[in-house]
């Protein structure tokens, strides 16, 4: 990738989470942009059974991970 950007496997995914008038905002970024800069991956707004449905549509998830 060189100096402009990062290798992907050293770039750090991060979520910003709120919660407004019973609707979750969800931001993912990440410092995969030129020069480590911060870029916007995806945003998504959900109520909180749209995000209990998608939570339950995967199985992708170990019994370690669930509560």
């Amino acid at each position: 990738m060189g100096l402009l950007y990062k290798k992907p496997k050293d770039t750090v995914v991060s979520v910003e989470i709120k919660q407004k008038d019973g609707i979750i905002e969800l931001l993912f970024t990440s410092d995969c942009g030129k020069f480590g800069t911060d870029e916007c991956l995806a945003e998504y707004r959900l109520t909180p059974a749209m995000l209990l449905d998608v939570l339950r549509s995967t199985e992708k998830y170990s019994n370690d991970e669930l509560i």
